[in-house]
């Protein structure tokens, strides 16, 4: 037992009350106070058993306030569903659970879903993907023991309702747990190159998509629940929807959502949807959405109320309960409710928040313990709990990024999102918008006096679709809609010298001044840590101790103390007014180092010129007649044909 008088830092090394946020529903509970939202609880359950009986599709919106507890009750429900109870649950029916976080813009929500459902499936050595293949052949009448189950199934199903066959070979190398990086690339709908596709066995390859990936992530989500109809239901658990929102006020995004939801309910049998956000969200999609689009998003809706004193009381015990120090202590007291606190300590809690969040209560009382056994934290400046927010965040990893998927859809995921949110916040005047065309840019933006930007990805392994991929943003660049298109490529895509086609195509946009662009290691380690801290501010779940920090906060923060690979994206893509002071006084030096190397790599030539690699890109961008580059890798810069130190005096660098 710890007496009260007896805490001290040597009795108590780690707070107790401290560190207990769910994460995600995948993470074990501790400590669960299940009498807390019991009803809201009981609720989705009712929900589920409806799904289950009917075979229908159904969703629940859960509001409720950063901390209320929405993701505690989807980790409740789930292992109530999936955990120790399995066996007393047998006239259910199987539950598959998804966690969605909608990390990318709205034209990538569907691949988002996909994404999603792969990886979920996949969690935990592929315990639910071999659930929902077994519960499949069960249904059919085969033997999931039987060597040829799974061949059988999906013939089955082929002569049921035809689907792309390909989708079956990739399934069948998850199952088998190889080729898993190339069948999760062309599921998420980027086609393999000629060889790649021969070795694999993928018939029939197209040369050029037929449908838009968006198109394809939909059709494949709804084929695998289906595939999963009538023994298992899926359970997509849409966390933080606020997290998608650009801003508190992004209605389009909230209407492309919508539409989701009301194409699951129509295409996706025995689905539940449980939609957890804060109740912003839903007052943004009310005033947003007609009132037949706003029904379907709140068909069942309940919100998590703060708690009253006595679940206070209840919440304390539970976690000081599941302490053994403490837990010890408090079975020989006579009263034990609070200990080692007293009643003033609750009653400061309750003046201060009449009716506080799991969250706040769980927080007030770890900084009074902390207090009472002399554990002091320093006081520290906004900027400094952002900085270190930053770069916990820059650390960070993401469930399979190295094992399952490879870096195309991370890469492309990381920049959708990410972009807008960075210049959005960082660059007065420029926000982001969705064209009409599914078929269009990737990234759209437009900004001061109109000017409109146009992200495109190019990443295609297959060289015949790049090519006509370079065609289409060379047509469209010439009709003059946008001021600037960008083309991105991943890095780890590199183009080969001998591909003298594609090189041909890249030197001709140059010409009409659409820029190409292949992302640093650095700056996407930095757009990520970015879209990570925005996407926690717009949560909620941003404090510094008590002060919540808001995403307008970060951008302030941002503006100031942008690393330079994030100055850098910033100057790749947006056009800038005026004439660029430092990459004008660059071009001299740049070409008498030139001079004396003619050929040199991009950052000896910068770590020499004491600048940023990338300034001197976007120099040989802006004069290509004085400086050529290489794409690389590495990166190369060579002093063209025509070049002089003298004629860089009459060169007048154009960035508009």
């Amino acid at each position: 037992m710890i007496p009260i008088d007896g805490l001290s830092h040597g009795s108590l090394p780690i707070n107790p009350l401290g560190g207990l946020h769910q994460e995600n529903l995948w993470a074990p509970l501790r400590a669960d106070a299940t009498e807390i939202h019991f009803r809201e609880f009981k609720y989705l359950l009712d929900v589920y058993d409806w799904v289950a009986e009917q075979g229908l599709s159904a969703g629940a919106l859960m509001t409720g306030l950063p901390g209320s507890g929405r993701t505690h009750i989807l980790a409740r429900l789930r292992e109530y569903l999936d955990g120790a109870n399995r066996e007393a649950l047998s006239q259910r029916a199987q539950a598959i659970f998804v966690s969605v976080r909608l990390q990318s813009n709205a034209l990538f929500y569907w691949r988002d879903i996909l994404h999603a459902l792969i990886q979920d499936l996949m969690r935990s050595d592929k315990a639910q993907f071999q659930r929902l293949i077994r519960t499949a052949i069960r249904h059919h009448g085969l033997n999931p023991d039987a060597p040829d189950a799974f061949d059988e199934l999906m013939a089955r199903v082929y002569d049921e309702a035809p689907f792309d066959p390909n989708w079956a070979l990739a399934l069948k190398f998850l199952w088998l747990g190889r080729d898993c990086h190339s069948a999760v690339d062309y599921l998420l709908g980027y086609e393999p190159d000629p060889l790649e596709a021969r070795r694999l066995g993928f018939e029939d390859v197209p040369r050029w998509p037929t449908r838009s990936p968006e198109t394809q992530a939909r059709a494949l989500t709804g084929f695998l629940c289906r595939l999963g109809a009538p023994g298992a239901v899926f359970v997509f658990c849409f966390e933080r929807l606020e997290a998608s929102l650009r801003n508190l006020d992004d209605s389009a995004s909230v209407k492309t959502f919508v539409r989701i939801v009301a194409q699951f309910r129509a295409t996706a049998p025995n689905t539940f949807q449980v939609l957890c956000a804060q109740p912003n969200f839903a007052h943004t999609a009310q005033l947003a959405l007609p009132a037949e689009q706003y029904d379907i998003l709140t068909e069942n809706t309940f919100s998590l109320e703060p708690l009253a004193r006595q679940d206070v009381e209840r919440l304390l015990s539970n976690r000081l309960d599941g302490y053994p120090p403490f837990a010890e202590g408090r079975r020989q007291l006579p009263d034990a409710r609070l200990h080692p606190f007293r009643e003033r300590d609750l009653d400061s809690l309750m003046r201060a928040r009449e009716a506080p969040t799991p969250s706040e209560a769980l927080g007030h009382f770890a900084r009074r313990l902390d207090a009472m056994v002399g554990r002091t934290r320093p006081a520290r400046e906004l900027n400094e709990w952002i900085q270190e927010a930053w770069e916990r965040r820059r650390a960070e990893r993401d469930f399979a990024e190295d094992t399952l998927f490879s870096d195309n859809w991370l890469f492309e995921r990381d920049l959708a999102h990410g972009l807008p949110l960075l210049i959005g916040l960082a660059q007065k005047g420029w926000r982001s918008f969705y064209p009409s065309a599914t078929t269009g840019p990737a990234i759209s933006m437009t900004g001061p006096n109109r000017r409109r930007i146009a992200v495109c990805f190019c990443n295609e392994r297959a060289l015949a679709t790049l090519d006509a991929n370079l065609r289409r943003w060379r047509y469209n660049a010439q009709l003059g809609e946008y001021d600037r298109w960008v083309l991105v490529r991943n890095p780890n895509l590199p183009i080969s010298a001998d591909a003298h086609r594609i090189r041909k195509q890249l030197a001709f946009l140059g010409r009409v001044d659409v820029r190409f662009w292949t992302p640093a290691p650095e700056a996407m380690a930095d757009l990520r840590a970015v879209r990570r801290l925005i996407r926690d501010a717009l949560c909620g779940d941003l404090t510094a101790e008590t002060q919540r920090i808001s995403a307008a906060t970060v951008g302030c923060w941002l503006a100031d103390n942008a690393p330079p690979s994030l100055t850098g994206v910033i100057r790749r893509l947006l056009p800038l007014a005026g004439r660029p002071t430092r990459v004008q006084e660059l071009l001299p030096e740049a070409l008498r180092l030139l001079e004396r190397h003619y050929m040199i790599d991009v950052n000896q030539a910068a770590s020499e010129l004491g600048c940023l690699p990338v300034e001197l890109e976007e120099l040989a961008l802006l004069a290509p007649d004085q400086i050529g580059a290489l794409s690389g890798p590495p990166k190369l810069l060579f002093l063209a044909p025509e070049a002089s130190v003298e004629s860089a005096a009459a060169t007048e660098l154009d960035i508009g």
